[in-house]
């Protein structure tokens, strides 16, 4: 009999310890568990932080070329030995090496006193093309670009001190924007650049300026894909925005439960 008690003995402190060891490791693993859990938002925060910061230094940089290269005639380029025919937004010069300055501008509001009448060879007023009705808007959506520019700087300089939902959409939204404008004008200058602006020679190419202005839609491109998480919080709250309301009271009761 007191082997037996001895043995049920041995069996409960056993079983006793095999309970408080599991239990042990239970609370150990919520506790990691918990650390995981509260680390993820800070983990999630740092990466939004970064993303805002890589963005806003391509938006900055993207915002510079094409403010710069607005103001750069070499949108349209026509090449006649020496001499080399230029069409800005805005300005039409010519450049040569027999100029002591290099080249010569006048606006496009001068008609009759172009620097292509005054200071081309052989060319008289009858053979220069007035500037289109495409270039013209060309000129008008850079400079409404170049203000949108500074919206989008705002806002992601504003995401990166406070993350706004509000302010998120409305960056999304102008983003959008001016994506449509930039692509558009790419459209535009390509379509002008079909048609000699001088109408003596045959053919006109791309000047710089426009290739400068690809680079800069480029950086913005890649800037704007960057933040990705701001998209991601608009995407979710106008996807839980177009649930029905049953649907959604439902989820958020499971979420709580």
């Amino acid at each position: 009999m007191e082997i037996v008690a001895l043995f049920d003995l041995l069996c409960y402190v056993q079983l006793t310890h095999s309970e408080k060891h599991r239990g042990t490791n239970r609370g150990n693993g919520s506790f990691g568990s918990t650390k995981i859990a509260m680390a993820r938002p800070a983990i999630r925060h740092n990466r939004f932080f970064w993303e805002l910061i890589v963005a806003f230094m391509f938006v900055v940089s993207a915002a510079v070329f094409q403010t710069f290269h607005f103001f750069n005639n070499a949108w349209l380029v026509h090449t006649n030995g020496s001499y080399i025919y230029q069409r800005g937004l805005g300005d039409d010069c010519v450049k040569s090496g027999e100029f002591w300055d290099g080249i010569r501008c006048t606006s496009w509001l001068d008609g009759e006193h172009s620097t292509f009448v005054i200071n081309g060879q052989d060319i008289t007023a009858s053979d220069v093309v007035p500037p289109s009705t495409g270039l013209r808007l060309a000129r008008v959506l850079m400079i409404f670009g170049v203000l949108l520019y500074l919206f989008v700087i705002f806002s992601l300089f504003f995401i990166c001190v406070k993350r706004n939902l509000k302010v998120q959409k409305l960056l999304c939204a102008v983003t959008v924007l001016l994506v449509f404008i930039n692509v558009f004008t790419i459209f535009i200058v390509m379509a002008d650049s079909s048609k000699p602006f001088i109408k003596t020679m045959k053919y006109c190419s791309l000047g710089s300026a426009f290739y400068y202005f690809l680079l800069s839609c480029l950086l913005f491109w890649i800037g704007s894909a960057v933040h990705f998480d701001s998209w991601i919080d608009v995407y979710h709250n106008i996807h839980t925005n177009d649930l029905p309301m049953g649907l959604l009271g439902h989820i958020r009761r499971n979420v709580t439960s």
